[in-house]
């Protein structure tokens, strides 16, 4: 055998000082920081190392050996990998014991996920409760929410041996790597086709169009054994351009779109695998890399990647967050992870004590980790009183006066309102209900606030079976601009359910039942950042150009409402979330935003006589409910006996009002 054949895995430093480089990027990236919103490109770095690593380590061994001896194989990885994983996840399960992580309602699932090493299909799995969805969008997520990719590249690790051992029984030389090479090119190939036809979130999370960047590694590795010219290639400038087009990548690729949510990340990895082969001679790139500030970040980077996660999220402040990550990765680096690493057990004493480690900490998953109550399991159907109708006899009988509305002026002043809107007071003064000749019939539609209200309004439209009869549609997070990607969302599991409500639930229940009125409502879910485009970027609520969109899919609403033959829509101006109780996320709290959501609705009102306008909004907050938050615990959602007083003292009234008046 050639000497090219035997060359050894020496310690080489550059690397760590990679590894170090790309768990950097992923710190700044979850620190929240603008500048780097594609910092997650630093996991496709660790995984093209990684395919490169293993995959020599295993070439090594068949070239030395003649075979790979899959036991001592995995032992070791195990060793690597496990004692630390166990103590992170048993962390965390104690941890919400305490009152840590007290919003996630998916917990123990996502422990099992990742202690079984499956995390990434856990979140492709969906199932998500309102819960999840809520505490996405606030900012409120799981500790756990990182495993997905030490799941993909501990399933590569499971695999990987089993297919080197068939390649190298199979081929020899320079055939090995033409072999790896055609494992590689499906695996990238495959990615854009995952993401075109399942979506952004299998072409993120899933571990066939990840797989390829992992492979992209191991086809470095082979080519450097079998193709001694490749290390030709390894010049300092090389790595340097391959470390710009990394670096480009973590500062420029918006953080929930681009090329990394299209299938394109094993192109990606061509870069890092350039950069690893440029480290393979010593050079100044090599030296840079090396100092000891970024190597000694790469030898303890597991650990970083590990345990940041859960502590962002328990603590606040970057330098914090930074030292508690970095102390708790030295420990467990130092007293746990090298120990075990460096222990000589054979397969069966390592599978024995791994397995007992998960026993222990899937128990504490199960008897010790809390999950939160999802505030909507159970508690809503979205059922209604609405079947389906060929014909209705008209609303009011053709002798019935039709009273007109009038407006208080001790509540708000005639000149302010539109004609078309409902006034928020519920004074004496308001026109009494005229004679109905059958119930109003009522669809309502939006966002999660809408279907708790909505809760509460059936609840009251069964004790007045004379005056309404309510079904509603709703999704969490879903309102009713239909276009743009919201910033703070990670799933199309959102995106499919919001298209789905607007563009099947809503028709077709509109289509079946034939209301009288539609009543729209959502709070802060058509007021979130978007982004159109990637060279546009992120918009805020507050640019014109997000209002002129806003407006635009409204108009659109609107004119498919009428022409599924809707003769009222009323557009619910929801409450304010509660800036105290919900926390600042996303802007959710800022008065402009809804100064902005309610000029829209008054311009959308204006230019349809179908449309009425109801100022929940400002009945709310004069009302005992506005101020108490008993009735909004979680600063957005009404509890479901408040939803219902609601109905009884306003909103059934307004709604009905609203569907006959003039």
């Amino acid at each position: 055998m050639s000497a090219t054949k035997h060359r050894s895995l020496a310690y080489q430093p550059a690397l760590d000082g990679l590894r170090g480089v790309a768990v950097a990027m992923v710190l700044v990236f979850h620190l929240g920081w603008s500048w780097m919103s594609g910092g997650y490109v630093g996991v496709s770095v660790f995984f093209t190392l990684s395919g490169f690593l293993i995959t020599s380590v295993l070439l090594n061994e068949v070239d030395a050996t003649g075979s790979v001896k899959i036991g001592s194989f995995y032992s070791a990885r195990l060793r690597r990998l496990m004692p630390a994983s166990l103590v992170c996840l048993g962390g965390i399960a104690v941890a919400s014991r305490f009152g840590a992580f007290d919003q996630i309602s998916r917990l123990r699932r996502d422990l099992l996920g990742s202690l079984l090493q499956v995390q990434n299909w856990v979140a492709l799995s969906g199932g998500s409760s309102y819960t999840d969805l809520l505490n996405q969008t606030r900012g409120k997520l799981s500790p756990l929410d990182h495993y997905w990719s030490l799941a993909i590249e501990e399933q590569f690790y499971w695999l990987w041996p089993v297919v080197m051992v068939l390649v190298c029984r199979r081929w020899t030389g320079r055939a090995r790597l033409y072999a790896i090479g055609a494992v590689a090119i499906v695996a990238s190939a495959s990615a854009p086709i995952i993401a075109g036809v399942w979506g952004v979130d299998a072409a993120y999370w899933s571990t066939p169009s990840r797989i390829g960047e992992i492979l992209i590694g191991g086809v470095l590795a082979a080519a450097l054994r079998y193709t001694p010219r490749v290390l030709a290639g390894s010049k300092a400038w090389v790595g340097a351009l391959a470390l710009g087009v990394i670096a480009w990548a973590a500062i420029t690729w918006p953080a929930g779109s681009g090329p990394a949510y299209r299938g394109w990340m094993p192109l990606f990895a061509v870069a890092s695998a350039l950069l690893i082969l440029s480290l393979q001679q010593p050079s100044w790139l090599t030296t840079v890399l090396a100092v000891p500030p970024l190597r000694g970040l790469g030898v303890i980077s597991y650990g970083v990647y590990l345990y940041h996660w859960p502590v962002f999220l328990l603590i606040q402040g970057t330098t914090a967050r930074l030292g508690v990550t970095v102390a708790i990765s030295l420990a467990s680096f130092w007293f746990i992870e090298r120990p075990i690493r460096a222990a000589r057990w054979h397969l069966p004493r390592t599978l024995g004590l791994a397995v007992a480690g998960m026993l222990v900490v899937g128990v504490a998953a199960q008897l010790v980790a809390r999950d939160a109550v999802d505030p909507f399991a159970g508690g809503s159907t979205q059922q209604g009183q609405l079947e389906s109708v060929d014909s209705l006899v008209p609303l009011l009988p053709a002798s019935s006066p039709v009273p007109e509305p009038t407006v208080p002026e001790t509540t708000v002043p005639a000149s302010t309102v539109p004609a078309s809107t409902v006034p928020a007071s519920t004074s004496t003064t308001e026109a009494p209900l005229p004679e109905l000749a059958r119930p109003v019939r009522v669809v309502l539609a939006g966002d999660s606030t809408a279907w708790r209200q909505g809760d509460g309004l059936i609840a009251w439209a069964d004790a007045h079976p004379n005056i309404a009869q309510v079904s509603m549609v709703a999704a969490a997070g879903c309102g009713f601009i239909s276009t743009g990607t919201v910033v703070t969302d990670y799933t199309t599991e959102r995106d499919r359910q919001c298209r789905q409500l607007l563009d099947e639930r809503l028709p077709d229940l509109v289509s079946s039942s034939l209301p009288d009125v539609v009543v729209l409502m959502q709070t802060y879910s058509d007021m979130d950042d978007r982004i159109w485009s990637d060279q546009e970027g992120v918009l805020l609520a507050t640019d014109p150009r997000f209002r002129q969109r806003l407006l635009a899919d409204y108009v659109t609403l609107m004119q498919r409402l009428i022409a599924l033959g809707v003769p009222r829509i009323v557009w619910v101006k929801a409450p304010i979330t509660e800036l105290m109780w919900i926390g600042a996320e996303a802007g959710r709290g800022d008065p402009a935003r809804y100064v902005m959501r309610d000029g829209v609705i008054d311009e959308v009102v204006a230019l349809f006589p179908q449309a009425r306008v109801i100022d929940f909004d400002s009945w709310f907050a004069a009302s005992e409910f506005g101020n108490d938050p008993t009735s909004r615990p979680d600063g957005v959602h009404v509890a479901i006996e408040v939803a219902t007083q609601i109905s009884e003292q306003y909103l059934g009234a307004a709604i009905v009002r609203a569907a006959v008046l003039p």
